[in-house]
């Protein structure tokens, strides 16, 4: 079931980006709170973060994709990809990989992101929008996606 949502690339603010860590902390396999501080993380996030976020009707962000430049291989690196737990199933993951790709496609970016190897649901999306699996371990795959030419 789809809900009524705006996708787009936007910079988010310090307090937004923590309200939203502090909101979406649970829904991780591993607490980011247990692996690092939130504060510190969120203002790592603001200076150096890209985001594209699903707001729904109300304006608040329901899912987000954070993304960096990394500037040694000139790709991008996704560290998360977050819908919020009640909103699941709705096709926000799905949008906002959309709108992602076609920023990456329009800036000529490979894109690279790492997922866990229990998580076969978003294995499954990634690999619909052209991710592949690179290497893997017992925890971990790392998946790129190489440029879409149009």
């Amino acid at each position: 079931m789809l809900i009524d949502m705006f996708v787009t690339r936007e910079d988010l603010m310090y307090s937004d980006i923590l309200r939203l860590l502090e909101c979406l902390d649970v829904d991780f396999a591993r607490r980011l709170s247990e692996q690092l501080d939130l504060h510190e993380y969120s203002k790592k996030l603001e200076v150096y973060a890209e985001f594209v976020t699903a707001r729904c009707e109300d304006n608040s962000i329901v899912g987000l994709i954070a993304y960096y430049t990394n500037n040694i291989s000139h790709e991008y690196y996704i560290p998360y990809v977050c819908v919020c737990a009640n909103h699941r199933r709705m096709g926000i993951a799905d949008a906002l990989l959309s709108e992602f790709c076609r920023i990456a496609d329009d800036n000529g970016m490979v894109v690279s992101l790492e997922v866990r190897v229990d998580n076969k649901g978003a294995i499954n999306l990634y690999r619909k929008y052209g991710f592949n699996i690179v290497v893997s371990n017992d925890v971990k795959h790392l998946m790129k996606r190489v440029i879409e030419l149009t």
